[in-house]
Protein backbone atom coordinates (compact mmCIF):
# COMPACT_ATOMS: atom_id res chain seq x y z
CA UNK A 1 0.00 0.00 0.00
CA UNK A 2 1.18 3.48 -0.82
CA UNK A 3 0.77 6.19 1.80
CA UNK A 4 -0.88 9.44 0.77
CA UNK A 5 -1.69 12.88 2.14
CA UNK A 6 -4.34 15.12 0.64
CA UNK A 7 -4.07 18.63 2.03
CA UNK A 8 -7.38 19.84 0.56
CA UNK A 9 -10.04 17.96 -1.36
CA UNK A 10 -13.23 19.70 -2.45
CA UNK A 11 -16.01 17.09 -2.69
CA UNK A 12 -19.77 16.88 -2.98
CA UNK A 13 -19.84 16.39 0.81
CA UNK A 14 -17.59 19.32 1.76
CA UNK A 15 -13.88 20.15 1.90
CA UNK A 16 -11.59 17.56 3.50
CA UNK A 17 -7.98 16.85 4.29
CA UNK A 18 -6.92 13.29 4.92
CA UNK A 19 -4.14 10.75 5.14
CA UNK A 20 -4.21 7.07 4.47
CA UNK A 21 -3.00 4.19 2.35
CA UNK A 22 -4.09 3.06 -1.09
CA UNK A 23 -3.55 -0.13 -3.08
CA UNK A 24 -4.62 0.12 -6.68
CA UNK A 25 -5.49 -2.86 -8.89
CA UNK A 26 -2.22 -4.24 -10.21
CA UNK A 27 -0.12 -2.96 -7.28
CA UNK A 28 -0.77 -6.18 -5.38
CA UNK A 29 -1.32 -9.31 -7.47
CA UNK A 30 -3.64 -10.82 -4.85
CA UNK A 31 -6.19 -7.99 -5.14
CA UNK A 32 -8.57 -7.24 -7.97
CA UNK A 33 -10.20 -4.12 -6.51
CA UNK A 34 -8.50 -1.01 -5.22
CA UNK A 35 -8.30 -0.79 -1.45
CA UNK A 36 -8.42 2.47 0.50
CA UNK A 37 -7.68 2.91 4.20
CA UNK A 38 -8.20 6.32 5.82
CA UNK A 39 -6.08 7.13 8.89
CA UNK A 40 -7.01 10.77 9.52
CA UNK A 41 -10.01 12.74 8.29
CA UNK A 42 -10.70 16.44 8.82
CA UNK A 43 -13.54 18.54 7.43
CA UNK A 44 -13.40 22.29 6.88
CA UNK A 45 -15.86 23.99 9.21
CA UNK A 46 -16.69 27.65 9.65
CA UNK A 47 -13.90 28.00 12.26
CA UNK A 48 -11.27 25.88 10.51
CA UNK A 49 -10.48 22.18 10.34
CA UNK A 50 -12.52 19.79 12.48
CA UNK A 51 -11.09 16.34 13.15
CA UNK A 52 -13.37 13.38 12.48
CA UNK A 53 -12.78 9.83 13.67
CA UNK A 54 -12.54 7.59 10.59
CA UNK A 55 -13.90 4.59 12.50
CA UNK A 56 -17.07 6.55 13.34
CA UNK A 57 -17.50 7.95 9.82
CA UNK A 58 -17.43 4.82 7.66
CA UNK A 59 -20.57 5.84 5.76
CA UNK A 60 -19.06 9.24 4.92
CA UNK A 61 -15.79 7.61 3.83
CA UNK A 62 -17.70 5.17 1.61
CA UNK A 63 -19.47 8.15 0.04
CA UNK A 64 -16.13 9.92 -0.56
CA UNK A 65 -14.14 6.92 -1.86
CA UNK A 66 -14.77 7.53 -5.56
CA UNK A 67 -13.73 11.19 -5.28
CA UNK A 68 -10.64 10.31 -3.22
CA UNK A 69 -9.54 7.64 -5.70
CA UNK A 70 -10.13 9.99 -8.62
CA UNK A 71 -7.95 12.62 -6.93
CA UNK A 72 -5.19 10.07 -6.23
CA UNK A 73 -5.25 8.76 -9.82
CA UNK A 74 -5.01 12.31 -11.21
CA UNK A 75 -2.18 13.14 -8.82
CA UNK A 76 -0.28 10.00 -9.84
CA UNK A 77 -0.72 10.76 -13.57
CA UNK A 78 0.73 14.26 -13.08
CA UNK A 79 3.76 12.93 -11.20
CA UNK A 80 4.37 9.82 -13.24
Amino acid sequence: MARFTISRLDTTQGTFRLTGEWTRPGDDHTRTNSDLTIHTLDIMGTDGWLGLKPERNATLIDTLKAEIKSHLRAKRQKSG
